[in-house]
């Protein structure tokens, strides 16, 4: 720690508070982080008399040494809100987080220390001679969302507007009765005025339910929920563990992002769709029309091959392929003529192609 090795007494409790939240196994699902407050201070001859110059026998015996920098550890917990991603809210000074726990989980834990330059040599030769790869992989699960709400809130009877990440909860209403006396809170994930809609992460095992009376602590805004629904699902991303650039990353429990629902549809008839994908060749000229809504077998021919006389047009040609769209390039001015299912014949190059002709002997240069 800056520069410092530091012995610290080893634990065989789990770590309390004097307030009413505990961290032992036994007290319920808290989330908190759990680690260690750092006190500095300067440590002199006055405190530690063996700071005192040692070379016995000399005039400068027992002469004041040199101060040390002392750092005094405190196994203790702080805050933290699973629903909040701020700055605050995950980092704090003098406190090094070694565990971080959500509803009683374990979601994070520092397992190994920090070398500094001695870690990035070893990451950068890992990325030389690896690179990206996973030890286990992170496979990814779709729920409904379990703590994600929509919010019906159409008219609001206090304030203007609730600001992202405040703290609300349901003073009154129908959820103080169906949850058995339990009042729903979250926190706001966003705000649509102009829908009139509400999005919360639930904090409690209570839902909000129609009939409440939501409150936002920070902005005092509130009004009455007339429909509350799941509106996005949860996407886990199970625990698992990879090198990203030579540096270990590791995950020990699932990880949810949540994401609305497609809930929003488009209906379009007697469109064209564009085919100007996959692969083509560029024609300066054309002759009629190809039939591109039957997607028809054209021929391919080399310069020496193609007889104008064919009735058929399917003498000589070195092979086949149907015709899906046609574009024309104004910027070059030539015809892009895309195809696919190619058959060239044995022998025969697919770069010697120079027309294409359709089976009713429509001919066009092939460049």
């Amino acid at each position: 720690m800056d520069g410092f090795f530091c012995l610290v007494d080893q634990h065989s409790y789990a770590p309390r508070t004097t307030s009413a939240k505990s961290v032992r196994a036994f007290t319920g699902t808290p989330t908190t982080r759990v680690g260690l407050a750092t006190a500095k201070s300067i440590v002199d001859i006055g405190a530690d008399s063996s700071l005192g110059d040692t070379a016995n026998g000399s005039a400068n015996y027992a002469a004041p040494g040199a101060q040390r920098l002392k750092f005094a550890l405190t196994l203790t917990e702080k805050a933290y809100t699973a629903a909040t991603s701020t700055i605050t809210n995950v980092s704090s000074s003098d406190f090094i987080e070694l565990v971080r726990i959500v509803s009683g989980e374990i979601r994070q834990r520092i397992r190994y220390p920090v070398y500094s330059d001695i870690e990035d040599t070893l990451a950068r030769r890992t990325y030389d001679e690896s690179g990206n790869y996973t030890v286990r992989p992170f496979r990814a699960s779709v729920t409904e969302s379990k703590r994600r709400r929509t919010l019906t809130i159409p008219a609001l009877s206090e304030g203007a507007a609730f600001t992202e990440n405040e703290y609300i909860s349901a003073s009154t209403g129908s959820s103080s009765s169906s949850s058995g006396g339990a009042v729903a809170s979250g926190y706001v994930v966003d705000w649509d005025s102009t829908n009139d809609l509400l999005v919360v992460d639930l904090d409690s095992s209570s839902e909000f339910v129609a009939g409440d009376y939501v409150y936002g602590v920070d902005s005092a805004t509130a009004g009455y929920v007339t429909a509350s629904t799941t509106e996005h699902i949860d996407v886990g991303l199970e625990p698992g563990k990879a090198y990203v650039f030579g540096r270990e990353f590791e995950t020990i429990s699932t990880e949810h992002v949540s994401l609305k629902k497609a809930r929003e549809i488009s209906s379009t008839q007697t469109a064209s769709v564009n085919c100007a994908y996959g692969n083509y060749f560029i024609c300066d000229t054309i002759n009629g029309l190809f039939d591109i809504n039957e997607q028809e077998t054209v021929y391919l021919y080399a310069a020496d091959s193609y007889s104008s006389s064919s009735s058929s047009g399917a003498t000589g040609d070195i092979g086949t392929a149907k015709i899906k769209h046609v574009l024309y390039d104004t910027t070059n001015g030539y015809y892009e003529v895309y195809v696919y299912g190619v058959t060239i014949n044995s022998g025969e190059s697919l770069s010697s192609v120079e027309r294409i002709v359709s089976s009713s002997t429509t001919a066009n240069r092939n460049n």
